[in-house]
């Protein structure tokens, strides 16, 4: 008789539809969520000594965020999850008591998950070109994207990476004409959330799909598209606003930085007189 496998309903799990529809080339609603976080192996610069932590997105120059963007994994015994090669499927987050910062620990919450969203454009394959392409083919828009939980008490953020779109960059395709990147809308948006049971969490995805997320004792529900319902679109539009002052930073940010790059310092001659 076949053994059966049972997953843990408080597994860990990726949400990123348009990975798996650009890239895996299968339907959001036949594989929901993506199981496991990718960790990544480091050392120590002090001790060396070998450490995994789960990093959100890539080394990344242009990467904002509030949150950290790489989240240790606890080494501690009787505190360390357990690895299953190079991801982790089940582990809580904890705030480590000597740097009182997160990292991942064995799963010992009741009634908690966690759940990192991707949103913005896909970047594999062929490509941002290839998903403007779809996202115009389905005569939608690009606008604001990310994860906004509804009851801080019931979900927090724990962790986010967000790389701006440059302002200057242009994306062409003879069928579409010249896309200008889009003031204050993230390039990436990669945010790991902590979920509690029944407390919502809507998702925005970089065409306008929004969609409503909920954990509950089976695992994390099959994501709900609430797409133009009014109370769902009101509810995300009231948290987004209160990210304005935020999304402004960013994109303000993005030009400073973008001013920097320009410039280049030259040392003056030692025989100079502002040597």
């Amino acid at each position: 008789m076949a053994k059966t496998f049972k997953r843990d309903p408080y597994e860990i799990v990726v949400d990123n539809p348009d990975f798996i529809r650009l890239k895996l080339r299968r339907s959001a609603d036949d594989i929901p969520h993506l199981s496991g976080f990718n960790l990544w192996e480091t050392t120590d610069e002090e001790t060396g000594i070998p450490a995994l932590l789960y990093m959100l997105g890539e080394v990344e120059a242009r990467h904002r965020g509030r949150q950290p963007w790489v989240i240790p994994v606890a080494s501690e015994k009787g505190k360390a999850p357990q690895v299953k090669g190079d991801r982790l499927y089940l582990a809580d987050i904890d705030v480590n008591p000597e740097t009182q910062e997160y990292e991942l620990v064995q799963k010992h919450k009741d009634g908690k998950g966690l759940i990192t969203f991707h949103t913005g454009f896909v970047t594999l394959n062929r490509g941002v070109k290839e998903h403007i392409q779809d996202i115009a083919g389905n005569k939608r828009r690009i606008g604001f994207h990310g994860p906004v939980p509804l009851t801080f008490d019931a979900a927090k953020v724990v962790g986010e990476s967000i790389v701006m779109t440059d302002e200057s960059k242009k994306y062409y395709d003879e069928r579409i004409g010249r896309i200008k990147g889009v003031a204050g809308v993230p390039e990436k948006r990669i945010v790991t959330i902590e979920g509690a049971l029944g407390g919502p969490i809507l998702n925005r995805q970089v065409d306008g799909i929004l969609t409503l997320h909920q954990l509950t004792r089976d695992g994390w529900a099959k994501p709900v598209d609430v797409t133009g319902v009014q109370d769902w679109e009101q509810a995300y539009y009231d948290e987004m606003m209160k990210d304005k002052a935020f999304l402004a930073a960013l994109a303000e940010d993005e030009k400073v930085v973008k001013r920097q790059r320009k410039f280049r310092i030259i040392k003056a001659p030692s025989d100079h007189p502002d040597g």
